[in-house]
């Protein structure tokens, strides 16, 4: 069924199940923290000295606190911004204004901070010398600009629909979960990188657009709201971990892994291998040696979600995604492998990509090709859910 087939089709025979959402607003600049359901709030920069900040357009500025605002134009402007003894400075200095929400006048005002382009408003606070930037904007926005930059092979129609599902539900799991904090996410953490300035067509916009405020809810271990932590997977290698397991943190999501036999069947060719010596791995960990090792893994999944090392003095245990993160993604490519240790090294060899909870790409990928459409793949590796429209008028 065609991607746009399937989604007029599944809002049809759920509009008993549709959620009925709070408007969502244009802009939102009259209170301090941005808080609408709908928007995301992504830490950019945290206690930084001064960040370049160019608006080419219309724009505002307001003081979100107070509601007044400070400043407007209608031309390209480009000064540092940085922080004062009496509030902030652009160009101008804010006296007694120590945050401001930074509005674009319409679509065709573009805002570059450091040379990235961004979407929706940016929010600066100043905390003593110091500037904090966080970006405000529609979820709609965020999952293009979450998607874009990833996605790089040509991926079936349905499985983009898919993934925008996942990370808009992601979305939505983080901002009404925080929805009082200045921030939902750490951009540098999930990767954010602003909105593209040109499409890449990979199919990306299609399919954000075609499943518009699609998400998924789980009445039996999502949130309150139904929400969760949805992720994705490059090949599970034949089972999915459980969230909470290897990101060592309560996502509101299944405490069970789902068996995939695509991926089981294409296991041994997603196999790879990496290798370390020993003294360029105990640099990393800060230490001269290293003793001994040992890996924790998921007893079902036989993914490792955990290796402690130990030498004479010190042992150390570091989480798999911390440790992946010291070795580099393209290195130790997935949770799912084992260790051959010598004197002189460490070798891993392990199989699939990724690190091996939610969604399999590779599974969803094949699944599409026999057929299969995007509630159909979601339901198959995130079971006890229901998709959902998020009416969010403007």
């Amino acid at each position: 069924m065609r991607l746009r087939a399937f989604i007029g089709l599944f809002l049809l025979l759920s509009i008993t199940t549709v959620v009925r959402a709070e408007t969502l607003p244009t802009r939102h600049v009259k209170i301090e923290q941005a808080s609408n359901l709908g928007l995301v709030k992504v830490l950019l920069y945290k206690d930084i000295d001064a960040a370049n900040l160019e608006i080419r357009g219309g724009y505002q500025i307001f003081d979100p606190k107070e509601g007044n605002k400070v400043a407007k134009g209608v031309l390209d402007k480009q000064f540092l911004l940085r922080p004062t003894l009496d509030g902030i400075a652009w160009g101008e200095q804010y006296p007694g204004v120590f945050q401001v929400a930074v509005v674009p006048k319409n679509e065709d005002t573009y805002i570059l901070l450091n040379g990235i382009q961004y979407s929706g408003d940016l929010y600066i606070y100043q905390v003593g010398s110091t500037l904090s930037i966080v970006n405000v904007l529609p979820i709609e926005d965020f999952v293009s600009s979450m998607l874009n930059p990833k996605i790089n092979s040509q991926l079936h129609p349905e499985v983009l629909a898919a993934l925008s599902i996942v990370v808009r539900t992601q979305a939505y799991f983080y901002s009404t979960r925080n929805e009082s904090s200045f921030w939902h996410l750490d951009g540098r953490e999930i990767g954010y990188q602003g909105s593209c300035v040109c499409s890449r067509r990979n199919g990306v916009d299609e399919a954000v657009a075609m499943t518009h405020h699609l998400v998924m809810k789980s009445d039996r271990y999502g949130t309150q709201d139904g929400f969760f932590d949805a992720t994705y997977t490059g090949h599970c290698a034949g089972k999915t971990v459980p969230y909470h397991v290897v990101h060592r943190k309560e996502g509101f999501t299944s405490h069970k892994g789902v068996e995939s036999p695509l991926a089981q069947a294409n296991r041994a060719d997603s196999r790879w291998r990496y290798a370390i010596h020993m003294e360029d791995l105990a640099k990393k960990l800060g230490w001269e040696g290293i003793a001994k090792y040992e890996l924790y893994t998921d007893v079902d999944s036989g993914k490792v979600y955990g290796i402690r090392f130990e030498n004479q003095e010190n042992s150390l245990d570091l989480d798999i995604m911390k440790f992946q993160a010291m070795l580099g993604e393209n290195n130790l490519k997935s949770t799912d492998f084992s260790v051959q240790y010598s004197d002189k090294s460490f070798s891993f060899v392990g199989y699939g990509e990724g690190p091996g909870a939610g969604l399999c790409l590779f599974s969803a990928q094949e699944m599409a090709k026999r057929g299969k459409n995007a509630a159909e793949i979601l339901e198959a590796f995130f079971p006890d859910i229901k998709i959902n429209f998020m009416n969010t008028k403007k």
